[in-house]
């Protein structure tokens, strides 16, 4: 089986590689759409999340913003599998950036930077970007594939222009990595175990990860939300900002509570603006049920 879904990603690689980046994003979109409205895979689960995401909105509106969903998702993939023909110009070409000055400053400090993002508008370009705008490779933090041929395969891709990638489990690179001045970038947005910390997220309580703020507590470094947002002309703005935590001393349990908080608040108010671009087929209240006796973090 992991011999097939490797040569099914080749031959979709092979194919998508003799096309324009335009027609390929056309063609991830529609794949997106027919996921969503010919296969109905996690049509259900994405449904349910966003009425009670936006439980304000009519049905007919939310459809929409599930199949725009499924679009986007469709579209990052396949601009990742032709991410080996990409070229570091053309991407820093396509990307407007705010507030770059806010990463910089950030590094600048000499403590390493935490780069928190979310599965939100073209994720897997990202890293990439945040590695143009510094002018420096940094380290990604990834989820190891079950398939070994396919995962050899996308981290070379991600380390296509020099960040190196390092499993979510690594804490000792992670650490390595921020006290020698380097950036790390990962995703906070996903489910985490049911015995992790409960934050409220779209107005439910959920087990969220509070790696980030543990991180950022105990080295120092500074913490910043980004977000590259794909642009109806496929152009992307690269949205970056603090999340302060100078105000907290220490990696108690408490501040960490504080800091991912404020974290998780700030990824919402940016898919709030755009829910259209995040993954809400994702179980990311899977644990809902679990945490709710673990209190409600305002």
């Amino acid at each position: 089986m992991h011999i097939l879904e490797f040569l099914v990603l080749k031959i979709l690689q092979a194919v998508l590689c003799r096309l324009p980046l335009s027609t390929v994003r056309s063609a991830g979109r529609i794949a997106g759409g027919f996921v969503f409205k010919g296969l109905g895979f996690r049509r259900r689960i994405t449904m349910e999340n966003l009425r009670r995401a936006f439980p304000e909105k009519p049905e007919a509106e939310l459809r929409s913003i599930a199949a725009q969903a499924f679009g986007s998702v469709g579209t990052t993939f396949f601009e990742f599998v032709w991410f080996p023909k990409w070229k570091r110009e053309a991407i820093a070409g396509d990307i407007d950036v705010q507030h770059a000055e806010v990463l910089r400053d950030a590094l600048s400090q000499g403590k390493g930077l935490i780069v928190l993002t979310a599965h939100y508008g073209s994720w897997e370009v990202f890293g990439q970007a945040i590695c143009i705008v510094l002018d420096m490779p940094g380290t990604l933090l990834v989820k190891v594939q079950s398939n070994p041929l396919v995962d050899a395969e996308v981290d070379k891709w991600r380390r296509k222009f020099g960040n190196v990638t390092v499993p979510t489990t690594s804490i000792r690179e992670i650490l390595r990595s921020l006290q020698g001045g380097g950036w790390v970038a990962l995703a906070g947005d996903q489910s985490a175990p049911k015995e992790s910390m409960a934050v409220t997220f779209f107005g439910r309580t959920v087990s969220t990860f509070q790696g980030p703020a543990v991180f950022a507590l105990r080295t120092g470094a500074p913490l910043v939300l980004g977000m590259l947002h794909r642009n109806v002309n496929d152009r992307y703005t690269l949205s970056v900002e603090r999340i302060p935590h100078d105000d907290l001393d220490g990696s108690s349990e408490a501040n960490i509570r504080t800091l991912t908080e404020r974290h998780v608040r700030a990824t919402e108010r940016v898919i709030r603006a755009h829910p259209e671009q995040w993954m809400w087929m994702h179980k990311r209240w899977k644990h809902i049920a679990e945490t709710a006796d673990m209190g409600n973090s305002e």
